[in-house]
């Protein structure tokens, strides 16, 4: 087991990056970014890209889109008072194709790409839920006086 995750999916033009810096946290990353009209990628390390914190709750309904339960899932994120639409949606009923879309930024993903995207979040969430709900200790609070 290790403690961070990080995949990367990309396509001539747009990339996303799903990742999970620790195993204790209730939440993942999604890193959205696209070539620039000068084709150089927007970088993250400079905070170009639109990034997203998905919680719990949120993976589980991505993964209802990813294992067919329901065609799509849309959701809104705001923070910092800046309102940021998110999406995933499959294509038509039989397509092997997932649309996700976030802010201004669609990626699409083959069938290949979606499976190791649902194996992924399948295994963050497990991890997660093992990890990210431990409660707390503090070193004082066993202590008898």
């Amino acid at each position: 087991m290790v403690d961070s995750h990080s995949k990367s999916f990309f396509g001539q033009n747009t990339g996303m990056i799903v990742s999970s810096s620790s195993s204790s946290d209730p939440f993942i990353f999604i890193h959205c970014i696209k070539k620039k009209p000068d084709g150089i990628w927007e970088k993250p390390s400079t905070n170009e890209g639109k990034i997203i914190k998905i919680s719990l709750e949120e993976i589980v309904m991505i993964l209802r889109v990813l294992n067919r339960q329901t065609l799509n899932w849309q959701s809104h994120h705001i923070y910092k008072d800046k309102k940021t639409s998110l999406s995933f949606s499959w294509e038509d009923e039989d397509a092997n194709v997932l649309w996700i879309n976030i802010g201004i930024y669609s990626k699409m993903l083959n069938l290949a790409q979606t499976e190791i995207l649902r194996l992924l979040l399948i295994h963050l969430l497990k991890e997660k839920i093992v990890y990210s709900t431990i409660p707390k200790r503090t070193s004082n609070v066993n202590k008898v006086i």
